[in-house]
């Protein structure tokens, strides 16, 4: 089995009624499915999380174990989504750049909120979208 679809069953499984594609997708930006990344930020595993943010929806489980890392990518891309009525650009930037900062930045911005996001962000948001298009 390649990289690429090694951990299919997994996303599939802990999707938590949002498309597995997506959360693919992102967690091959974050990471490239490397599962013991770190970033030089602190962020860890395949879906990268904060250590704070994976102990608050996993509790005491590995954030390097991939289906714990997947299984929390699920519940929380599920929550945000929740918070930004199922739009995924809104949900994936506060991924990236936090959920304080996305709902001042929509609040003040909310036309043109993708111009007052940092580039990481914004790079964020395009390469995801570049990945998604390469998966079936």
């Amino acid at each position: 089995m390649d990289k690429q679809s090694r951990y299919d069953s997994l996303f599939r499984h802990y999707a938590n009624g949002v498309d597995p594609l997506m959360l693919k997708a992102q967690a091959i930006a974050e990471s490239n499915l490397d599962p013991k990344a770190v970033s030089k930020c602190g962020a860890e595993g395949i879906a990268q999380f904060m250590p704070a943010t994976f102990k608050e929806i996993m509790g005491a489980a590995d954030p390097f174990n991939p289906e714990s890392n997947i299984q929390a990518q699920g519940v929380y891309m599920r929550q945000l989504l929740y918070r930004y009525n199922d739009n995924w650009e809104h949900a994936w930037a506060a991924y990236n750049w936090g959920p304080g900062n996305m709902d001042r930045c929509l609040k003040a911005h909310s036309g043109d909120w993708k111009a007052h996001i940092p580039d990481e962000t914004r790079n964020y948001l395009k390469q995801i979208a570049l990945i998604r298009l390469t998966l079936v």
